[in-house]
């Protein structure tokens, strides 16, 4: 899977921003969700392609994350636990 799998690990705010767009899948599990790297991630993702996030239950600016993600719009997203502390959502 090398050939199709990239990993990428560093601070967010300064690799996000230099990335091209396409990807099929992004990982957030970072201390707390920030809305600004979660609108570069959706950027970042093809049509239909996937965002997992966690910590979403940290209070915060991952409140304001959460509530973009439950945007029927803009995401189709789904909890993956009862704590709504992770969601796997979508990209429409």
């Amino acid at each position: 899977m090398d050939s199709r799998v990239v990993v990428h690990e560093g601070d967010f705010g300064q690799i996000l921003p230099a990335l091209k767009a396409g990807y099929d899948l992004a990982f957030f599990d970072g201390p707390s969700p920030v809305p600004q790297l979660h609108a570069e991630l959706r950027r970042l993702l093809r049509p239909r392609g996937l965002l997992v996030t966690a910590n979403l239950n940290h209070g915060g600016t991952a409140d304001a994350v959460c509530e973009t993600l439950l945007d029927a719009r803009a995401w189709l997203t789904a909890f993956v636990d009862e704590n709504r502390e992770t969601a796997i959502s979508i990209k429409l």
